[in-house]
């Protein structure tokens, strides 16, 4: 985005006050700066300045001087350079405001090499010398909860869901019916902004449901709407005196909740290369890279320790690296329905992982698994999630310290990114580990 763009925005919207320059830092939270309009011309050519450590930050904002961001390193600023395409303006904010998505990159225009945008640039670089075009798609999970907590922090359901029939809670329309000024909401906040929204199905949790984000041949953008939808799902519920959660498993007795990634390939003509003459073998080799480095990547899709609580035994949830058909309870899926829409469906990660690396890693898995002619093995057929996989972690430290360890994901992913990551998550969890929980005085004292 130019100068030019930028000031045919404002032309157009004479209204707009004040402007929000947001970075998505390695949790996927939106920091930056609220801009007057007169100072909007700080936008274009890198001059808006802002420290390098709001990229390290941990999910509450802590800056613990991982891998010697933000302290040790004096903390000095970066530069934003705008998104193309990323102006809008915000529907629900008292005052006229846009916003405009930045990347980060160092003084002399170098990308910063931990900044997830970047990072993903980087992993499109690649595929497309490889003369491949991916096309991509979110779907995005999350409960609506009360605003209220209870006792201890913990979620608690709305009262307006007592009088929803237990049965509606799996695919029923009568829970759809009592949010529908909330989903209403949601669909104007989109439409906005510009996302283009599917259908919203009740899934099986109480309160839990999934919205599904429309397929495009622009990768980055297709992350970029997940974080979006999160922001404009924060709104609406606070706007209905309601709360919404992507915490992955944010109910012990509930279904967890996942972002799950539709991705296909096309040449440049548009044509599905899945579904095209040959297109099995590529298929099977693209799912033969995921399924290889699904370990690795595995830190990146659940990055809390929270996330390990999602992955139950026979809960269509991936405890393992299967694939298969039209299966649900495999890691790795390739829906049924026309052969020209042929895709994987990658069902691993979290519904709080941060969607540009959800996206960087998947597709450099794919890629991996493609240039190396990896056969991913027979497919599974009937229940596939109930044994457990020796080679996936089953904790957040186990994760980190294979994501750490692999030279595939820091040649594709760059060091930079697998570095800071690394030591982010690992300073965050001990620091939650700091934490007294009643039942350690239960068990202890």
């Amino acid at each position: 985005m130019d100068d030019a763009t930028i000031d045919r925005f404002l032309a157009d919207n004479p209204d707009i006050v004040e402007i929000d320059a947001v970075f998505p830092d390695l949790s996927g939270r939106l920091r930056g700066k609220r801009l007057p309009r007169a100072e909007a011309a700080a936008l274009s050519g890198g001059r808006l300045r802002i420290p390098q450590a709001i990229m390290a930050l941990t999910t509450p904002g802590e800056c613990l001087d991982a891998d010697g961001r933000g302290i040790s390193d004096g903390d000095p600023d970066g530069a934003g350079v705008m998104v193309p395409g990323s102006v809008t303006r915000l529907p629900w904010t008292a005052r006229p405001t846009a916003q405009v998505l930045m990347r980060m990159v160092w003084g002399d225009g170098d990308p910063l090499g931990h900044d997830p945008r970047n990072v993903l640039d980087r992993v499109l670089a690649r595929l497309r010398a490889s003369g491949l075009r991916p096309v991509t798609a979110f779907e995005v999970e999350f409960h609506v909860i009360d605003r209220k907590r209870g006792p201890d922090g913990s979620p608690v359901l709305p009262p307006l869901f007592r009088d929803v029939p237990a049965w509606s809670r799996s695919h029923g329309t009568p829970v759809l019916d009592t949010l529908d000024p909330f989903f209403e909401t949601v669909r104007r906040y989109a439409e906005a902004m510009g996302l283009r929204l599917g259908g919203v199905t009740s899934e099986t949790g109480i309160g839990q449901f999934e919205l599904n984000l429309h397929h495009g041949d622009d990768p980055a953008r297709s992350a970029d709407e997940v974080l979006l939808l999160r922001q404009i799902l924060w709104n609406a519920a606070r706007s209905h005196d309601l709360d919404v959660t992507f915490m992955a498993k944010p109910f012990a007795d509930q279904p967890g909740n996942g972002l799950h990634l539709h991705l296909s390939m096309v040449d440049g003509a548009g044509r599905n290369l899945f579904a095209a003459e040959g297109g099995e073998t590529l298929l099977r080799h693209a799912i033969g890279g995921i399924r290889a480095l699904m370990p690795d990547c595995l830190a990146l899709h659940a990055p809390h320790h929270n996330a390990y609580r999602r992955f139950v035994p026979g809960n269509f949830v991936p405890i393992n690296r299967s694939w298969g058909f039209d299966n649900r309870s495999v890691a790795f899926r390739v829906p049924g329905g026309d052969p020209s829409a042929r895709r994987i469906e990658h069902r691993v990660a979290g519904g709080d992982a941060h969607p540009h690396l959800v996206m960087a890693s998947v597709l450099a898995s794919v890629l991996h698994g493609i240039e190396g002619r990896i056969d991913p093995g027979p497919p599974s057929t009937g229940n596939a999630n109930l044994l457990a996989d020796p080679a996936v972690p089953t904790d957040l430290p186990a994760a980190l310290a294979v994501l750490a360890g692999s030279a595939a994901l820091r040649e594709a992913l760059g060091p930079s990114l697998v570095d800071v990551f690394v030591d982010v998550r690992a300073r965050e969890y001990r620091r939650l580990l700091s934490f007294y929980s009643p039942v350690e005085y239960e068990w202890y004292l």
